[in-house]
């Protein structure tokens, strides 16, 4: 755990500023660069998800809307937000993103109303077949959030808004790609993402083969060709 600790710091004090080769890589909810959910169910959310929805998707209203599904800001039954708790008051997590999260999962897993539990996601514009309405219990909280909430969607969109493209991330990434001289048309053309480089493929995975079991298949990235 410590020598975890010790990289992550590490890393983060090499990384962590807004002007180091990755920019500003230290995490934050209202940036959106967290995500929650289940990996082993299949489903998550950002908070500019929930804000999305709430809003509409109105870009300007979901800016603002974000940082209030975080930290001290609490909502109550009237709407009216508040960054002091109080009688009635609710923090905007807890009832906008939480509450609607365990309202399905104790109709699946406690109360084991499985009607009530499809007629509630049916109103968050979850869709069932024939088949999964007759699920009950963990399996059909696992499918309402993978429906309702899919890590795909989710993953998908924190990597188009905060990763770095290609051209932009194998400048500081083709030393970790390539170990032949940094100065060569080899490295040159990683680095620039060219075209009309040499063909260039790293192997990211070895997979074992389904016809022969010391046969490995190798998964390739191409990061640079010529045409």
């Amino acid at each position: 755990k410590q020598w975890y600790q010790r990289r992550v710091a590490i890393t983060a004090g090499i990384y962590g500023e807004e002007d180091s080769p990755m920019g500003d890589i230290l995490v934050d909810c209202v940036k959106g660069t967290v995500g929650f959910g289940s990996g082993l169910h299949g489903w998550g959310f950002s908070l500019k998800q929930f804000a999305d929805t709430y809003t509409k998707k109105d870009k300007a209203k979901c800016d603002k809307y974000i940082p209030k599904l975080w930290g001290d800001h609490f909502i109550d039954e009237a709407g009216k937000w508040s960054k002091k708790p109080g009688p009635g008051k609710t923090r905007g997590f807890c009832k906008l993103i939480l509450d609607p999260i365990f309202k399905i999962f104790n109709f699946c897993m406690k109360t084991f109303e499985a009607a009530e539990a499809i007629k509630f996601a049916e109103k968050l514009k979850v869709e069932f077949t024939t088949a999964e309405r007759d699920l009950e219990k963990k399996a059909l909280f696992k499918i309402i959030m993978k429906k309702w909430l899919p890590a795909g969607d989710t993953l998908l969109e924190m990597i188009s808004i905060h990763l770095p493209s290609p051209v932009t991330a194998q400048k500081y990434r083709v030393e970790m790609l390539y170990e032949g001289p940094s100065d060569d048309v080899f490295a040159k053309g990683i680095a620039e993402c060219d075209p009309n480089a040499p063909l260039m493929m790293y192997v990211s995975k070895k997979e074992k083969s389904t016809d022969c079991d010391s046969a490995l298949i190798p998964l390739l990235r191409e990061i640079s060709r010529r045409k």
